[in-house]
């Protein structure tokens, strides 16, 4: 079986079991509200209270903005602790605005750092593996400077990497301003469901902490199911724009014949 055909496969039983979880968290909703349910929750909650008073209580709140911008700028140079993961811990210390202010923050400088380690030094393998390829490099390119609603495509798809997307697209010299605007809306869904998800972290049955979960696997398996129809639609795209630029080509060339 050619491996295009096994990724589809792969990306379809991905997004379809994202769905099913989705529906499953929702039936939670639902389940909470039995009073067995709610009774033994009481218990689970009081606990819970006293762990989000006690981080409640941090006094140097500066020194942990600046611990979280940190992880950020480590988290575009290493492998570490995982975007959602610092969004949620922003969620839990800080009021909701506050928190999504902080992880925007965040989420520019990483993809700015990667961005421009790509202008800087190319970028990286990712540019080696689609250089070997015409119909790949096609999609990519989108004129030489890089393809702006793949990159959008990028940042709506689950555990795709981040910081990979970020340096291809500098190596690229895709402009800067754009790059981040369409980053930062195609993640913008899973940094504020993230951020929510923090925020009610210690009281996970009530329908505020299960919806955005919900939404974030709902999100992700809708992306991962659409990914190779919108992978379809780029190479379609791709193609029309060669096809064009070879008339213009054969065009110039009758010109010059004249």
């Amino acid at each position: 079986m050619p491996k295009k055909n096994i990724w589809k496969k792969m990306m379809t039983a991905a997004g379809a079991s994202s769905l099913l979880l989705s529906f499953l968290v929702i039936g939670v909703i639902f389940v909470s509200r039995i009073e067995i349910v709610k009774n033994w929750y009481a218990g689970v909650q009081a606990i819970l209270l006293d762990i989000e008073m006690k981080i409640a209580s941090i006094d140097d709140i500066w020194l942990f903005v600046f611990v979280i911008i940190l992880l950020y700028v480590l988290k575009s140079l290493a492998p570490g602790l995982t975007v959602s993961a610092m969004c949620m811990i922003c969620g839990l210390v800080f009021p909701v605005w506050e928190a999504l202010a902080l992880n925007v923050s965040g989420i520019l400088i990483l993809f700015s750092v990667k961005y421009y380690i790509g202008r800087r030094f190319g970028g990286g393998r990712a540019v080696r593996l689609i250089a070997k390829n015409e119909k790949v490099r096609s999609v990519f390119e989108h004129s030489g400077k890089g393809n702006p609603w793949l990159l959008l495509v990028f940042r709506t798809i689950p555990s795709f990497p981040l910081n990979g997307v970020s340096r291809l697209y500098g190596g690229m010299g895709f402009r800067y301003w754009l790059f981040l605007l369409l980053s930062l809306l195609g993640y913008a869904p899973r940094l504020i469901s993230y951020t929510f998800i923090g925020k009610n972290a210690f009281d996970p049955l009530s329908p505020a902490f299960l919806t955005p979960l919900a939404a974030v696997l709902m999100l992700s398996g809708l992306s991962l199911l659409f990914a190779n129809v919108l992978w379809a639609l780029a190479e379609k795209i791709a193609a029309g724009s060669g096809r064009r630029g070879g008339r213009r080509k054969r065009k110039l060339g009758s010109v010059h014949d004249a």
